[in-house]
């Protein structure tokens, strides 16, 4: 393994931009790969986990640039051909990890559940209709704090 490869993996694994089982999966891969999906969940830290959950960490990791597919061969478990990974050279920014917002509008009425609409078009013609059926709803853009950590 390159040096730098060592650099940035002590950089990131510090910087706790890549936590839980991502970073089970990075440490795996800088420990003991290139390996496959299939491969990284027979390790013994993650033999715990299901396949399922365990791989759809690969996508995530690539999107943070700290990890790369590197080519294919037969897996050593499922013996089909299969992508391999290893681990870069890449640090990500904090700003890739920030929380991120969502808006959506909801419609209610005192005392009774409400509606939650994505599209404000769609929602304010939902309100309208209500109202008119039933006076006295309210509109209210929400905001929703969505982090990616984990």
């Amino acid at each position: 393994m390159r040096t730098t490869s060592i650099q940035a993996y002590e950089q990131v694994k510090a910087s706790g931009l890549v936590t839980g089982l991502r970073l089970k999966v990075y440490s795996a891969l800088h420990e003991c790969g290139p390996l496959t999906a299939h491969e990284v969940a027979q390790l013994p830290d993650l033999r715990t986990h299901q396949l399922d959950s365990v791989r759809p960490r690969f996508a995530e990791l690539e999107d943070l640039g700290v990890i790369a597919s590197v080519g294919e061969r037969e897996c050593t478990v499922t013996h089909m051909k299969a992508l391999v990974w290893d681990v870069t050279d890449h640090v990500p920014d904090e700003a890739f990890d920030k929380p991120k917002a969502r808006i959506f509008w909801l419609i209610k009425r005192e005392g009774v559940g409400g509606e939650c609409y994505t599209k404000r078009e769609k929602a304010e013609e939902r309100f309208k209709e209500m109202n008119q059926q039933n006076p006295g709803h309210e509109l209210i853009q929400c905001k929703e704090i969505i982090t990616a950590r984990g």
